[in-house]
């Protein structure tokens, strides 16, 4: 559908350097997510603030149900590569810091404890997802947060 409309796939907002697949993967619109992907959309592009489609639709809590969500996620690191999940924004955060900031609960969760994705700044002096949920004010996320972490660490982080 797209080649029939010749539309340019990696054009970009002037203001934000948004382009529709980090729109598609905000609103949560996994059959445009994939339009665009087959069509050769670039799943690791950034915005002016480095933000990556994957760290779009890590920011949808209230917008969009989480199974749609964890699919757009998983169907753009299919595309990108699993080293998605640890690429950081302008501000070093990644889609699991932008959740627990958020405080998407079970999206955080589902990133930790069932999807495995490493948060690389867990063990340096960088800031955690559990200090992002904190400083937010989402202190009941931030307690699983280094609870799930401490486990996920003792079980060994996934290889990415």
């Amino acid at each position: 559908m797209l080649q029939q409309l010749s539309a340019n796939v990696s054009t970009a907002e002037p203001d934000s350097g948004a382009r529709a697949l980090h729109l598609a993967a905000f609103a949560g619109h996994l059959a445009v997510v994939e339009e665009l992907l087959a069509a050769d959309a670039d799943p690791a592009a950034p915005d002016t603030d480095l933000l990556r489609p994957l760290h779009y639709a890590a920011l949808t809590l209230g917008r969009v149900r989480l199974q749609r969500q964890k699919a757009v996620m998983e169907t753009l690191v299919r595309y990108g590569g699993e080293a998605l999940w640890a690429v950081p924004a302008n501000n070093s955060l990644t889609p699991l810091h932008l959740a627990a900031a958020s405080g998407d609960v079970e999206l955080a969760r589902w990133l930790v404890v069932e999807r495995r994705v490493m948060d690389p700044r867990l063990k340096s002096a960088g800031t955690t997802a559990a200090v992002a949920a904190e400083s937010a004010n989402h202190s009941g996320l931030a307690t699983s947060l280094r609870a799930w972490e401490a486990k996920f660490w003792a079980e060994g982080p996934m290889e990415l």
